[in-house]
């Protein structure tokens, strides 16, 4: 009967070495391919491009374009909200009010803490600091119609 649970207890040890080498292995892995992303200029763009490429099977030139779009709509972004904060958090804080003149003593407080919660990175976002990102380089003249076009 000894024999039986020694068998068990190292199949059990086995299945634990597994599961642990496993999940070191995943982390490393998705530490790597987040070193990867978030070493080019703008990360957020390369992120979207990189799902949307995933998603809808892009060749090269299709990414080439799609982030480019990405990179110039976030510069106009940064700057409609660098124009329009003050009054995005206006809005953000009398909201707030609305919602806290509803709340008894004990949701107040925890609604407070998730306000300011959130408001950092709205703050983050709306400050003078926030980098923007370069301008995408100038298109092509005459782009290729397909991949194959563009390699000579």
């Amino acid at each position: 009967m000894t024999t039986s649970w020694r068998a068990y207890l190292v199949i059990f040890a086995v299945f634990v070495l597994g599961a642990v080498c496993g999940a070191g292995a995943s982390l490393a892995v998705a530490a790597r391919v987040q070193r990867h992303i978030l070493a080019g200029s703008d990360p957020v763009a390369r992120i979207a491009t990189l799902r949307l490429a995933r998603e809808l099977r892009l060749d090269r030139h299709q990414r080439e374009q799609v982030r480019e779009a990405i990179v110039e709509s976030r510069t106009e972004l940064h700057a409609v909200l660098a124009k329009n904060g003050p009054e995005l958090l206006g809005i953000w804080d009398r909201t707030a009010a609305r919602i806290r003149a509803v709340l008894d003593e004990r949701q107040r407080e925890r609604f407070d803490a998730l306000a300011a919660e959130r408001r950092g990175p709205l703050e983050h976002l709306l400050s003078a600091e926030q980098p923007v990102p370069p301008a995408p380089p100038t298109p092509l003249e005459n782009p290729p119609a397909t991949p194959a076009e563009a390699e000579p």
